[in-house]
């Protein structure tokens, strides 16, 4: 027997059954298109890995994002390039004959990369039904 309260997922087409009302529909602003995550204290796990304190009825997270120009992360790169040809052209040295060797910088150009369009952040998931015994 569930208690008062209990919130449980249904894989049901037509929603809850009696004795359930459907919260994401009935209280869509806090439960429609929403994981559901627990409540409790920040922890501390293996590896440097952390838990955020979370209250109970706290909300969060986006379906989309655009990061802005502080969350990209740095990127610097320098690139010097030379070029040396060898031409037709001989130059008389000496009495022998050498290739002429020409050398020249260089420049490479690039452009800004991207749209700044968001893009999705949603985990994988199933959408079942969210109902709450009456």
């Amino acid at each position: 027997m569930l208690p008062t309260g209990a919130v449980v997922a249904f894989d049901l087409p037509s929603g809850c059954p009696d004795g359930f009302t459907n919260v994401g529909v009935q209280d869509s602003d806090r439960f429609a298109g929403r994981s559901i995550i627990a409540a409790g204290p920040r922890v501390d796990r293996d590896l440097g890995q952390k838990t955020v304190r979370r209250n109970f009825n706290d909300q969060g997270g986006l379906e989309e994002f655009t990061l802005t120009s502080d969350e990209i992360p740095p990127l610097s790169f320098s690139l010097s390039v030379s070029e040396a040809r060898t031409g037709r052209d001989k130059v008389e040295a000496g009495g022998d004959d050498y290739g002429v060797v020409s050398a020249r910088q260089v420049e490479l150009q690039g452009s800004t990369q991207g749209t700044g369009n968001p893009f999705p952040t949603i985990s994988p998931f199933i959408a079942l039904h969210y109902c709450r015994k009456d």
